[in-house]
């Protein structure tokens, strides 16, 4: 899911760090300060842009289900992981899915014997 803000300053509660895993989390796995990310860490002159990813636990049982229909959980628990990091609201959101995104030792084992 991406999370994009309308303007270029985000405020902050807590310097982030632009990589983060989620380990608490059985929904959201995931996620990156996308701008500052792609700009080497240094603070981007991009409007700032989240990427969250869900945990491959999440993302196998709910496959075959469109991105719309998983949105409002996924909103809710990505506001809810980044609510200590950053007061801003973001101004537009995208779900996104990816059936591959994240691979598992099931997934290879399976590709390998086909």
């Amino acid at each position: 899911m991406g999370l994009f803000y309308d303007d270029k300053d985000v405020t902050f509660k807590t310097t982030p760090q632009f990589i983060n895993f989620v380990s608490t989390d059985p929904v959201i796995r995931y996620w990156s300060i996308e701008n500052i990310k792609r700009s080497a860490g240094s603070h981007s002159s991009e409007p700032c842009a989240f990427v969250v990813h869900s945990s491959t636990e999440y993302g196998a049982k709910h496959v075959e289900e469109t991105p719309d229909s998983m949105k409002t959980q996924l909103i809710e628990k990505a506001l809810k992981i980044l609510s200590d990091t950053v007061e801003t609201e973001p101004g537009f959101i995208k779900c996104q899915k990816w059936r591959y995104s994240q691979v598992s030792t099931n997934f290879i084992n399976k590709i390998l014997r086909s």
